[in-house]
């Protein structure tokens, strides 16, 4: 998340993630500490065990996911596990 978004919203919490059809290590691009983009490789984790893994039980209010063309993939995802 970028800065102003955080700054403006202090209640919330904020959890930085990758997320693929399946969980695995994938070439992604990520902003580096000079503010360029860089090509990395992450860990990624699938929508559904992100849920599990930052909602921890709790309802989740409102989720924002730049998805990078993966809009299908995604509504998929959400249409098999809950």
């Amino acid at each position: 998340a970028n800065r102003q978004l955080v700054e403006s919203m202090p209640r919330s919490k904020f959890f930085r993630a990758a997320l693929h059809d399946e969980p695995g290590n994938y070439s992604a691009l990520v902003i580096s500490p000079k503010n360029e983009y860089v090509q990395e490789v992450v860990r990624h984790e699938s929508l559904y065990n992100a849920l599990i893994m930052f909602g921890n039980g709790h309802t989740i209010d409102f989720m924002t996911i730049d998805v990078e063309g993966a809009e299908f993939s995604l509504l998929k995802t959400l249409h098999g596990n809950i």
